[in-house]
């Protein structure tokens, strides 16, 4: 009998500390952000970039910053007109002068601290 209570009482302490551990933990998540996607459109301009980047840069939602949100939208627009190469993340000429245009938008933004 002592030794029924005891294992039950192990097994409610385990089951209690897992449950703990799992209501602490969050799952992981990648917020983008201005200075990530400053980062991205300036190895995307300066041939740096990869697939892996652009892909990111278009697949995580940005739901904490419209402007940010605006300006992918942009981004997705460009490359849907002007992307050249995917692979190698080649813009046409005017494509290349679109993004340069967003990401002179956005270095304006984080001037103004916002």
């Amino acid at each position: 009998m002592t030794t029924a209570l005891l294992t039950m009482g192990l097994a409610v302490l385990v089951v209690a500390a897992v449950l703990g551990v799992l209501l602490k933990v969050r799952t992981p998540y990648y917020r983008f952000d201005r200075r990530e996607m400053t980062r991205v459109l300036n190895l995307v301009l300066d041939g740096q970039a990869l697939p892996q980047d652009w892909t990111l840069l278009n697949a995580v939602p940005i739901r904490h910053d419209a402007e940010l949100a605006r300006l992918r939208r942009r981004c997705r627009e460009i490359a849907d007109a002007e992307l050249v190469d995917t692979e190698a993340l080649r813009f046409s000429p005017a494509g290349r002068e679109q993004l340069q245009q967003v990401l002179d938008e956005l270095e304006a933004m984080q001037e103004e601290g916002g």
